[in-house]
């Protein structure tokens, strides 16, 4: 059976996500276009901005120890900039009258609805898994006695980071009566 880390499903959304949306772009919003307007297809357009400005929002960063209220937050801001940066395209080449308001608005939200379910379904898919002991990481920890507990402890309560403490330095020598 092959074993799909975090890495690995990073990769395949970095390549689903525009494939996805100009997909469903095309479906929703491509017979609206008149093709002769334009020299570059609005679906290439479209796949341009999203594989460009999606990645800068970080939605494809590492997410093991942050919430995935966040990584929402991200992905929605993410989404609202390539938006942003359409409306801005279509506003300049003058061609915002070609597209349909409502097919545009459905495209918003189910593409918002698509990113939203890939990102953070498949992140709580693989905390689940790395709460079963799978996709581990195994770290070393710096510092003194009590926030080594504390820190393991942490660790231990929340076992969907797949973190583990293989080895612990102290800055200072322990003090043996």
């Amino acid at each position: 059976m092959v074993k799909l880390g975090s890495d690995d499903i990073t990769r395949i959304q970095r390549f689903l996500d525009p494939f996805i949306i100009t997909i469903l772009f095309e479906i929703l919003l491509g017979h609206d276009f008149p093709s002769e307007l334009t020299i570059i297809p609005v679906s290439l357009i479209v796949f341009i901005s999203i594989i460009t400005i999606l990645p800068q929002s970080g939605i494809y960063k590492s997410f093991r120890q942050r919430s995935l209220y966040a990584l929402a937050r991200r992905v929605i801001n993410g989404w609202l900039l390539v938006i942003a940066g359409l409306i801005s395209i279509t506003f300049l080449t003058k061609t915002t009258a070609n597209f349909s308001r409502l097919d545009t608005l459905y495209w918003f939200i189910i593409s918002t609805v698509i990113l939203l379910f890939n990102h953070i379904g498949l992140r709580k898919l693989i905390r689940y898994y790395r709460a079963k002991g799978e996709n581990q990481r195994n770290i070393l920890y710096w510092g003194d006695e009590e926030a080594a507990r504390s820190f393991a402890k942490s660790l231990k309560d929340n076992p969907w980071m797949g973190i583990t403490i293989s080895a612990w330095y102290s800055p200072t020598i322990p003090i043996r009566n």
